[in-house]
């Protein structure tokens, strides 16, 4: 409880005392009331509660029915932690007066760290009946709500505050967190649909940016497709990871099979233009190029890039294939693309030309209109990707409940794509999502605005070491790995000497194969904090995979000492020593570590070595166990 807030309260017994609020008090011969409130007051300023207790004791006699008394009297026993004391005093204000915030709040508070959240919930209620704009009772309110798994309600509470203090960091963190809770919860029910293709892209969106993970997560986007994953856009993520491994003729086909799912999509078309310039096709570039523009021309504000052309097909000779500069916008973008890989030839002009041709077409766009204002014109309007001029239509069709119930899902898809998450999370406020699409959805928008969150906390407090954790924290959550790492190096860069930071350093380049840097993180990290089993574990994988092995298993059997039920130490040391060909110290350890196997990758290596070891039986089941985890975690 705030000193602040007990003064408050003392110099309300000041008042009343000095004023005659203490009515027909019997004074006695050796201590007026007024000389008794006195000195409970100034013990309450010097903090000294032991006698502002003894003080209000003897003053309550005298004024028996003053609820206020009583109330101090909690306050003080409150502030020695003297709880059955402050429960009955504070108990007995109530009795006296039912509309006192400080009995309210105090008990409340009680309540809730003694896990009785609904009995705490209402006395909390009933103090912010009295002063509503108080920040610790609305504080508390929020913490009983999260406590009672209601964080919608929780989140409005956060939302409220914020709109009175759009600058209050700590709000912006606390509804961040609650955004994120309710991602989880979604994505939960999600997961449980194992059947369901959309449970496989959760967990290949999950792993998308972690390049030691890549060849699976391939696996796991085509197994999702597999499973009739419907959604606009899947494909896409999916399609931009094969382009990363060159996979070309790959992505072509996953890019065309978009298409087949939705045939306005001008993300498939910029991509499949990629494509046709990697392949030297630079007429099918551009066509598909206008194609895209045609559909959506503010996804090209600003120009985007393009795939450099194959090492076989030069920008020169691409060039020369699209001949003269014609009034195209695909062929001044690519133009302008090409002529960036060629320093002497310039960009500006074809630059300009894309940017004007792109004006005039949304221009015309904008201009263009169905004559109808019904929901079968805006939901035509999102068909075709006029995203904001279909919203426009739908949106208060869905607020006044006119919406019908099948076109949440078009609606939500369309939300998303024009970047508008909290809009999302509003269409499903009161209707449950009906299928895996659209809880994926929900589960997608509760995250995005999680980190709108996290940002703008960032930038109200840009020297908060904190807050650039946080949002580091958010970036893992979404695999956008080289923000985090940016993110977390900004965080040590205030905080050096902190090791939770160094360590999470650590863990993002670990994430993104950067092994050399990793070990040089986790090295900083046990210099910092000398008891850091996981830091110890880290660096020995990191420094395995470098190849330098005597001093992984330094590391190693440095943290499994301070960390025996390591499985993560066992496996990296079994791995270690299958490579040195210590058979022996390989098995022991990696039978070990295969107890907590989370996909298979462990009974895998034990297959690999029972096969060295020649033991084809034991080889037969572990790659039978192996195959069997794999399949589970899916």
């Amino acid at each position: 409880m705030p000193v602040s807030m007990a003064g408050t309260f003392r110099r309300l017994v000041w008042i009343l005392c000095v004023t005659g609020g203490l009515g027909n008090v019997v004074v006695s011969p050796a201590q007026s009331p007024q000389e008794l409130a006195r000195e409970a007051s100034e013990a309450m300023q010097r903090q000294d509660y032991v006698e502002a207790e003894a003080a209000y004791r003897s003053l309550i006699p005298q004024a028996p029915g003053m609820a206020e008394l009583h109330s101090n009297l909690g306050l003080a026993c409150f502030m020695q932690k003297k709880i059955p004391c402050t429960v009955e005093a504070l108990t007995a204000a109530l009795r006296l007066k039912r509309d006192l915030f400080l009995p309210n709040y105090l008990l409340g508070q009680i309540e809730f760290q003694q896990g009785r959240y609904p009995e705490a919930r209402g006395l909390v209620k009933q103090a912010l009946e009295v002063q509503p704009r108080q920040p610790e009772a609305r504080q508390l309110l929020i913490a009983i709500l999260i406590g009672l798994k209601e964080y919608t309600r929780a989140a409005d509470e956060w939302v409220q505050i914020l709109a009175e203090n759009p600058r209050d960091a700590d709000a912006r963190y606390g509804l961040g967190g609650v955004y994120m809770e309710l991602s989880q919860q979604v994505t939960d029910r999600l997961l449980e649909h194992r059947g369901s293709g959309y449970a496989l892209l959760v967990a290949a969106e999950r792993d998308a940016s972690d390049p030691q993970w890549r060849t699976f997560v391939l696996t796991t986007y085509q197994d999702a497709f597999d499973r009739r994953v419907s959604l606009k856009g899947a494909r896409i993520p999916y399609a931009r990871l094969q382009m990363a491994e060159e996979q070309w003729a790959a992505a072509r086909a996953t890019l065309e099979k978009e298409l087949e799912v939705d045939p306005q999509s001008y993300e498939a078309r910029y991509y499949l233009a990629q494509t046709a310039l990697a392949e030297g096709d630079s007429a099918r570039c551009v066509r598909l190029l206008n194609e895209a523009m045609a559909i959506r021309p503010e996804f090209f504000d600003p120009l985007p890039g393009l795939v450099p052309a194959r090492a076989n097909t030069s920008a020169e000779a691409l060039l020369a294939a699209l001949g003269p500069t014609k009034e195209s916008f695909g062929q001044a973008f690519l133009l302008a693309r090409l002529r960036e890989s060629l320093p002497s030839r310039g960009n500006g002009t074809s630059n300009d030309l894309a940017e004007r041709l792109r004006e005039r077409h949304l221009n015309s766009l904008k201009s263009a209109t169905l004559g109808e204002r019904t929901e079968s014109a805006g939901l035509e309007l999102l068909r075709r990707k006029r995203y904001e001029a279909g919203l426009e239509i739908v949106m208060p069709l869905a607020r006044a409940g006119q919406l019908q119930r099948q076109h949440y899902a078009a609606v939500a898809r369309a939300l998303m794509r024009a970047h508008r998450p909290l809009d999302v999370i509003a269409l499903f406020r009161g209707v449950e999502p009906q299928g895996p699409e659209e809880m994926y959805l929900l589960a997608s928008s509760y995250r995005q605005a999680a980190l709108v969150q996290f940002e703008r906390m960032v930038q109200l407090n840009p020297g908060s070491y904190r807050a650039h954790q946080v949002l580091g924290d958010s970036y893992v959550a979404r695999q956008r790995l080289d923000q985090a790492l940016e993110e977390y190096e900004r965080a040590v860069e205030l905080a050096p000497r902190n090791p939770e930071l160094r360590y999470q350093v650590g863990s993002v380049l670990h994430r993104m194969m950067e092994y050399g840097q990793s070990a040089k993180a986790f090295l900083r990290v046990v210099d910092l904090d000398p008891l850091n089993a996981e830091a110890y574990i880290l660096r020995g994988e990191a420094l395995a995979r470098l190849g330098r092995n005597d001093e992984a298993v330094r590391s190693l059997e440095r943290g499994l000492a301070l960390k025996p039920q390591s499985a993560a130490a066992h496996v990296a040391l079994g791995r270690v020593y299958r490579t040195a060909g210590k058979r022996k110290e390989a098995l022991h350890h990696l039978s070990i570590g295969a107890a907590a196997d989370p996909d298979g990758s462990v009974h895998y290596q034990l297959f690999l070595l029972y096969r060295e070891l020649d033991r084809p039986q034991e080889a037969r089941t572990a790659l039978a166990k192996s195959q069997q985890l794999r399949a589970k975690g899916r």
